[in-house]
């Protein structure tokens, strides 16, 4: 295929840029979180502690900021 393209260099640039879209885009679909106390990430959706320093993890936030109300609502 890049043979093929060798004469079209704006084909070239719509591979790599449609290239680059995907993998962002799968990336994206993953999805990952981290530890609102130490940073560590988190592989599994929600586990039942931070491997990192072994707090319990009361579930998933968006900001860290949020994480005050989650830890009020669980008390």
């Amino acid at each position: 295929m890049p043979i093929a393209i060798l004469g079209y260099p704006l084909a070239y640039g719509v591979v790599v840029a449609v290239a680059i879209l995907a993998g962002w885009r799968y990336g994206r679909s993953k999805g990952w979180y981290k530890c609102a106390t130490c940073g560590e990430i988190l592989h599994a959706p929600v586990p039942s502690a931070c491997p990192g320093c072994g707090r319990n993890v009361p579930g998933r936030i968006r900001s860290p900021m949020d994480r005050l109300a989650v830890e009020e609502g669980q008390e």
